[in-house]
């Protein structure tokens, strides 16, 4: 009896515990390469793959040359899985630091500084709006400009903490809502 109910209490410590994750997205625009890193604890790699956007596709091409095609399409019954997820789970994620950094180039000087300036206004305004529904979040920009030469990386670091049980239970609640879609189109049928 007493290995059930130590059993049970490392399952429910497990499933509280928060875990921090960090998510780094490089990208070239230019050159269509980039890469996305996830950590866990900020040591740990759980997932690393060189990106690139072919057609319609998000290609993610890991160490062993595997290319996994994902359809960049908002109807497309992964994404709209994904949007259910991403909204149960939105408000279960403590965001602890957002990074973001551009590199604008061109040979004209002029368009360097105009999109450099857009870049940051969005990048100031997104911020705004971020402090405003989390305020004690860590915030970071570094807009760069260059003159010389054509230019023009993204990288985007976020740290946030979540746990297994909030995860678990967004996934669950994706799946019953995939379900009950499909089952209201099988009705309609």
């Amino acid at each position: 009896m007493q290995i059930f109910f130590i059993s049970l209490a490392v399952i429910i410590l497990l499933l509280t515990t928060s875990f921090l994750i960090r998510i780094k997205i490089v990208f070239d625009v230019i050159n269509n390469k980039g890469k996305v890193i996830v950590l866990l604890f900020n040591i740990m790699p759980v997932f690393w793959s060189n990106i690139s956007i072919v057609g319609d596709y998000l290609n993610f091409v890991n160490n062993r040359n595997k290319t996994i095609k994902i359809k960049i399409d908002l109807n497309d019954k992964h994404i709209i899985f994904f949007n259910d997820f991403w909204g149960y789970l939105k408000n279960k994620i403590y965001f602890n630091n957002i990074s973001i950094s551009s590199l604008m180039g061109f040979e004209n000087p002029f368009i360097s500084c105009l999109f450099s300036a857009v870049i940051n206004v969005f990048v100031s305004n997104l911020f705004a709006h971020i402090s405003t529904i989390q305020g004690d979040i860590d915030l970071n920009k570094n807009i760069l400009t260059a003159f010389r030469h054509t230019e023009i990386k993204f990288e985007i670091s976020i740290s946030l903490m979540i746990s297994l049980y909030d995860l678990f239970i967004s996934y669950f609640k994706a799946v019953l809502k995939e379900k009950r879609r499909l089952n209201e189109k099988a009705n309609n049928i």
